[in-house]
């Protein structure tokens, strides 16, 4: 299946640019995505500001699909032409 992914702020560049296509199996979560966007040559950076170190997407990582926020615990999987979006930790006053 093809999803888009779309990343802000540090992450966009971390990413050397804002948006990709991922071409992942069917029932990937966004843990596999984040997987699948760092093996693709992503810096050492961009694995650092999405994934922890045991794999999962980073406690703060803000991650919508389709614009909606998406489940931490139990993730569901993606579908066909989802839409990720990653964004940075947003701090300040």
């Amino acid at each position: 299946m093809r999803i888009s992914m779309t990343y802000f702020a540090q992450i966009r560049r971390a990413a050397g640019g804002d948006t990709e296509t991922l071409e992942l199996p069917a029932g990937a979560t966004v843990a596999d995505a984040l997987s699948a966007a760092a093996a693709a040559g992503h810096s050492a950076d961009f694995r650092a500001l999405t994934l922890a170190p045991d794999g999962a997407p980073h406690a703060n990582l803000i991650v919508l699909v389709n614009d909606q926020p998406a489940a931490r615990g139990r993730p569901a999987p993606l579908r066909e032409g989802d839409r990720v979006s990653l964004f940075s930790p947003v701090a300040g006053g």
